[in-house]
């Protein structure tokens, strides 16, 4: 913020702002409205009750117009769950006087894999698990308990666990009630482009990028909204001399803004030096990125898992779920189905 950077949480660390906006943030706080602060309210409302006008106005409204790309007067606030920190109100304007100490958030600390990243997570459950690849399921009759693959491959099943984006995989089902269909179209989410970069550096990681996992981005004039760095969580995610890091963008339509001036924005941030050299660029769209939680969704999603329980079939995942998850909850989720449907098995 300002060409400074602030310690995650923003509204447990007021301390590092400059005295007009600290003011404006504890005003904000002190002169909340005394309101029934519910996850269903718009989150507009909601950020203003739980926060107050001023860290609203400074932080939550932009950095969350720029990570949904739709408007938040229609989201409610129920994807705020664990991914938004909420200190009490006394603690926050504590903080603002006082350098805070404590750790917010689900992922203050977290183990990563010494080789091959998140894959390597992928690698040991594939080890015991035979696993076809590269044979994306086209159609699904329920009627027949028959799924047809991509790869011409058909298979006669007895239950489904899909981690498919849900509207993806419900398309591919035969005969769909009228009801359902509707209930899919109902289902809204954003794309997010990542793009990663590689640079080769005699100097090493500019001290802007030294020890920092990831920065949030709420300002307008920086078109992406985050970005995180790859080699300072593990050294190995980059040669020798060299650094990766990734920043991303998010769109409803997936029209992504000023995506050109990319490098400029980098070199201006301090994030490349001159004399450093891009040695790598790959670049990542992700459909189904981030679930638009609307006043539509919870009865949509209702109306969608009723029809596929019917049928024997679980949707299950960040995707197949339609939530806002992360990895552990996925493979949590995925251990409790699998201990049910083995019992099922035996009864």
């Amino acid at each position: 913020m300002k060409n400074k950077l602030i310690p995650y949480p923003f509204q447990a660390n007021l301390y590092y702002l400059d005295d007009k906006t600290k003011k404006e943030c504890v005003n904000g706080i002190l002169k909340r409205k005394d309101v029934k602060i519910s996850a269903s309210m718009p989150f507009l409302r909601w950020s203003e009750a739980m926060f107050g006008q001023g860290v609203t106005k400074y932080f939550m409204k932009p950095y969350n117009r720029k990570l949904w790309d739709y408007d938040l007067n229609k989201m409610t606030a129920e994807w705020t769950g664990e991914f938004v920190p909420k200190p009490d109100a006394e603690i926050i304007v504590n903080v603002a006087y006082s350098k805070n100490k404590k750790k917010y958030g689900y992922n203050s600390v977290f183990y990563y894999p010494k080789v091959n990243g998140c894959g390597a997570l992928i690698d040991g459950l594939t080890k015991e698990v035979k696993v076809n690849l590269n044979s994306k399921t086209q159609k699904i009759d329920i009627r027949n308990k028959i799924i047809l693959c991509s790869s011409g491959k058909i298979y006669k099943y007895n239950r489904i666990v899909s981690t498919q984006a849900l509207p993806e995989f419900v398309n591919q089902i035969t005969n769909v009630p009228s009801n359902v269909k509707i209930a899919v179209k109902n289902l809204l989410s954003n794309s997010v482009r990542c793009v990663n970069i590689g640079v080769k550096s005699e100097k090493g990681i500019p001290k802007k990028l030294k020890d920092k996992h990831w920065i949030y981005f709420h300002e307008p004039q920086f078109s992406f909204y985050r970005a995180g760095v790859y080699s300072n969580v593990n050294a190995a995610n980059a040669p020798k001399d060299c650094y990766s890091f990734y920043v991303e963008f998010s769109s409803l339509n997936e029209k992504y803004k000023n995506i050109e001036n990319l490098l400029d924005d980098f070199k201006n941030l301090g994030f490349i030096r001159k004399a450093d050299k891009i040695t790598a660029v790959n670049i990542i769209d992700i459909p189904y990125a981030y679930v638009i939680f609307d006043n539509k969704r919870k009865k949509s999603l209702q109306i969608i898992k009723e029809f596929l329980k019917e049928h024997g079939i679980f949707s299950i995942g960040r995707y197949g779920a339609w939530e806002y998850s992360f990895i552990e909850k996925n493979m949590m989720d995925a251990k409790t189905l699998a201990a049910i449907l083995n019992k099922e098995r035996f009864v």
